[in-house]
This record gives C-alpha cells, structure tokens and sequence, in this order.
C-alpha cells in the first residue's frame, strides 16, 4: 500500500483495519478521521479521499490478517506470503 505517517497515509491503513472488522472502534476512527483529517490537513485531500479508497479495496481483497499466524511463516519468502494473504 506503501501508507507514510501523514494524514494522507494514516488514513489508508486505518481505512484498511476498519475494512478488515478489527474492531468496531475503528470503525469510529476512520468516521472521524473523514472528518477531522481534510480539515488538519487540507493540502493533502486528494490524497486522503484516494487512500482511504485504496485502503478499503485492500481490506477487501486481503484475508484477514488478524488470523493470520505470521510466527508459524517466517521462513517462508516474503513473496509467498504476500501473494497468500492477497496483499501487493
């Protein structure tokens, strides 16, 4: 997704784990951060609405990663995992 620490990538992963169902309080976060985030950041709302868009469509697609035992793959090529868990 490659989600920096501005606004703009905040939102991306935050629209991601709310997509995934990992808690319903970030379901509420993403709510505000629609908000509040076009205001804190104005020069950066293109790129908030588009991230939170591409974040949604990759919580969609990916499996669940909460479920996921990472422990139990850390042999296994990066690559592998990624194409498993739907993720680029």
């Amino acid at each position: 997704m490659g989600a920096d620490t501005t606004y703009a990538g905040e939102i991306a992963v935050l629209a991601f784990a709310a997509t995934q169902n990992y808690s319903k309080s970030l379901q509420i976060g993403l709510w505000l951060a629609k908000l509040l985030y076009p205001i804190l950041a104005f020069r950066q709302i293109k790129e908030i609405f588009t991230n939170q868009a591409k974040g949604r469509e990759l919580g969609k697609k990916a499996e669940f990663l909460l479920g996921y035992r990472f422990e139990d793959h850390w042999e296994e090529p990066i690559e592998d995992v990624r194409k498993r868990l739907g993720l680029p």
